[in-house]
């Protein structure tokens, strides 16, 4: 018997191998997106602290000395603060945005714009000879959020 082609059987056992193997490999696939999308996002946070400790340095006589001795990492507040928004270092020419027309920059996870974050530049400690200036985004932890 001269038979052309698959049987019904044979083809469903392709499709159920098919469907096995997809399911093993999308997870994977999902996990190295997000690293990707949280790297990217780390870049750009990365950038906005160098940009923002550029314009510090030009504006030092703004930056103030925090009101206790010594900064701690947790206490994200604006107090004694200097502020600026992402928007600003960029329209100043600080860094550039990655939108099309190069005046935004957006969160790769939630597709949302940084323009409006708030930047707090402050020093490191009162002590003048050891002290750094120091940036961090208020709300930072906010940002990986997929809201």
């Amino acid at each position: 018997m001269n038979r052309k082609g698959f049987t019904l059987v044979e083809m469903m056992a392709v499709i159920a191998i098919i469907g096995i193997l997809t399911l093993m490999v999308t997870p994977a696939i999902i996990t190295i997106r997000n690293n990707i999308l949280r790297n990217t996002l780390t870049s750009k946070l990365n950038v906005i602290n160098s940009a923002a400790k550029d314009y510090a340095q030009k504006h030092i006589m703004d930056v103030p000395s925090p009101v206790s001795s010594e900064f701690k990492g947790d206490n994200k507040s604006t107090t004694d603060c200097l502020t600026i928004y992402v928007r600003t270092l960029i329209n100043n020419g600080y860094m550039l945005g990655d939108t099309d027309d190069r005046r935004g920059v957006n969160n790769p996870i939630t597709n949302k714009t940084l323009n409006n974050e708030l930047i707090c530049i402050r020093y490191s400690s009162n002590d003048a000879l050891t002290r750094e200036i120091i940036t961090y985004i208020v709300g930072e932890d906010s940002l990986y959020e997929n809201k």
